[in-house]
């Protein structure tokens, strides 16, 4: 009988074993099932290249929910030899206080959602703790960026005009009341028939690019996917920084490579054919990376004729073809040379996806 009970005692406190998933299993629209002190309201987990995810937070906030930005999410699992995740993490910055988020698979299908809140020691308050419960609403690449507004109530319509007596001959036929145009639905979270890209200046005061290059600035805070005029788009106020057709995938995995980056200035090699897009960071390429580059060496880029016209090549590979225009190939190569870009990436498929740059 005492065996029995030291084995049930056994039972009782080996710990159960984490949860493990896929990286697919955690894609979607997480939304919290009660407000509590961490401030969250919902998250997105969405693809970042190769088999990474991102993770993209919004906060509780009047009249609407505000934007804690994108991060790239920490995998974990129970061990090294093991591919299932057992849970995700990323870091966030609320402007007030610093966020460590890490998410767990939980019953139902559901996530459990622990976050460890950070404030500056002089602010006077106490860091703290919060564990609690988010249900999935939606997938991934339908979800909105903001809350919507309420829609805003439709107007009463006025009855038509009372009809002519019967007794007056030849009475005009009563005025039949044409219904208002429908109105433009409300555009608030920049998806679908989005009318707000590239209405805006071009150029900030006092803005002057690098020499010998042409770039744009924009704001990567305002920087939106927006399906308009027929294709799914990047770009912020004032510019149209990315055409993707079609995919809305595309869009959203170049979308989460600029919030990762914090890309504020788009530059060309030649706005005619643009072979060559690279994107800078307060005048700077950045070197860290989050997958889904190809290396090479840039000492060894250069511009070279072959058959199909001019081409920069590193090595025995060619990076560019510009095809018979030599001046832009040649710059190009300068271009790489000059900011040491040891690294061509795409998110996406390459000539569909997003093309940038890292330098060493």
């Amino acid at each position: 009988m005492r065996f029995r009970a030291f084995a049930l005692a056994i039972l009782l406190v080996v710990p159960a074993m984490p949860a493990l998933a896929a990286t697919s299993d955690f894609l979607g629209v997480w939304t919290a099932t009660a407000p509590d002190a961490s401030g969250i309201a919902r998250l997105v987990v969405i693809p970042g290249t190769g088999d990474k995810l991102n993770i993209h937070v919004y906060g509780r906030c009047a009249p609407r929910e505000c934007d804690w930005g994108i991060h790239p999410a920490r995998l974990y699992s129970i061990g090294p030899d093991v591919k299932e995740i057992a849970s995700i993490a990323a870091d966030f910055d609320t402007g007030t206080a610093h966020k460590r988020l890490t998410l767990h698979p939980s019953v139902g299908g559901a996530l459990r959602i622990e976050v460890q809140t950070d404030f500056p020691e002089t602010s006077g308050r106490t860091n703290y703790s919060t564990s609690s419960a988010l249900e999935f609403t939606g997938a991934w690449n339908e979800a909105p960026r903001v809350a919507e507004a309420p829609p805003a109530p439709t107007p009463p319509t006025s009855a038509p005009p009372p009809a002519a007596p019967a007794t007056v001959a030849a009475a005009e036929p009563a005025p039949v009341e044409t219904p208002p145009p429908p109105t433009k639905p409300s555009d608030d979270s920049w998806f679908g028939n989005s009318s707000f890209i590239g209405i805006g200046p071009r150029l900030p005061a006092g803005y002057e690019p690098a020499a010998g290059e042409d770039c744009t600035p924009f704001n990567p805070a305002q920087v939106r996917a927006s399906y308009t005029d027929g294709s799914w788009r990047l770009g912020d106020f004032s510019h149209r920084l990315a055409n993707f057709g079609p995919s809305q995938e595309n869009a959203l995995r170049a979308l989460a490579v600029l919030n990762v980056y914090h890309f504020d200035e788009q530059c060309f090699v030649t706005r005619e054919a643009p072979t060559m897009l690279y994107w800078k960071r307060a005048g700077q390429i950045p070197k860290e990376s989050v997958g889904g580059c190809i290396g090479l060496d840039p000492a060894a880029a250069k511009a070279a004729k072959n058959q199909s016209g001019w081409s920069v090549v590193s090595g025995m590979g060619v990076l560019l073809d510009f095809g018979d225009d030599q001046q832009a190939a040649e710059r190009a190569a300068s271009i790489i040379r000059t900011y040491k870009l040891n690294r061509q990436c795409f998110a996406g498929p390459p000539g569909k996806g997003l093309q940038y740059w890292l330098s060493q």
